[in-house]
């Protein structure tokens, strides 16, 4: 079931920072930036929840990690988030 969930200023210029390469979570950045709508909205499809957790819980922590959470983290979709 899709979820949509509206970013605030932090969590959208956390989301708009430059980044370098083209591997698989500097596509997964891209396709959310492209997804962006009117008044910062998000509408996040089960398959891209997914995709987001399994960079957030797989790739070991770092800077990719902590992007996630300063986006994505007050709004209850990364699994396994410390509190």
């Amino acid at each position: 079931m899709p979820r949509t969930i509206t970013l605030n200023e932090d969590e959208l210029q956390t989301l708009n920072e430059p980044f370098e390469g083209q591997g698989g979570f500097q596509g997964l950045l891209n396709e959310l930036i492209e997804n962006v709508g009117d008044n910062e909205t998000l509408i996040l499809s089960d398959e891209m929840i997914e995709r987001i957790n399994r960079y957030y819980r797989q790739y070991g922590t770092g800077g990719f990690q902590s992007r996630l959470e300063r986006i994505f983290g007050n709004h209850g979709i990364l699994e396994g988030q410390e509190e």
